[in-house]
C-alpha cells in the first residue's frame, strides 16, 4: 500500500511538472484571448477610462476633448435597436 501512494505521489509531481506558464497560441500566432469576467461596477470604470484615453490621444495631436452625452446616447441605441430589429424581422419574413 505504501508501495502505491509512492506511486501515486510521483505520478502528481510528475505531472504538475507539465503544466507551464506559457500562453496558448492561436493560428495566427497571437496568444488566445482569455475572457475577462466584470463586476456590475466596472463597465462604468472602463467607460470612463476609455474615454481618458481618448481624450489623452485627441489632446495630444491638438483636436478638442470628447464628452459624453447620455440622452444622445440613448437615443442612437433605441434608434439602432429598432432598425435592426426591423431589419432582422423583415428578413425572417421574406
Amino acid at each position: 500500500m505504501a508501495r502505491l501512494n509512492f506511486a501515486a505521489l510521483i505520478v502528481i509531481m510528475i505531472t504538475a511538472g507539465c503544466v507551464s506558464d506559457v500562453p496558448q497560441m492561436a493560428s495566427d500566432g497571437k496568444p488566445v484571448p482569455k475572457p475577462y469576467f466584470l463586476s456590475q461596477v466596472e463597465p462604468a470604470i472602463i467607460k470612463f477610462r476609455m474615454l481618458d484615453g481618448v481624450n489623452a490621444l485627441r489632446q495630444s495631436r491638438g483636436a478638442d476633448v470628447v464628452n459624453l452625452n447620455a440622452q444622445k446616447i440613448g437615443c442612437t441605441r433605441k434608434r439602432h435597436s429598432s432598425s435592426s430589429y426591423f431589419s432582422r424581422k423583415h428578413r425572417l419574413q421574406s
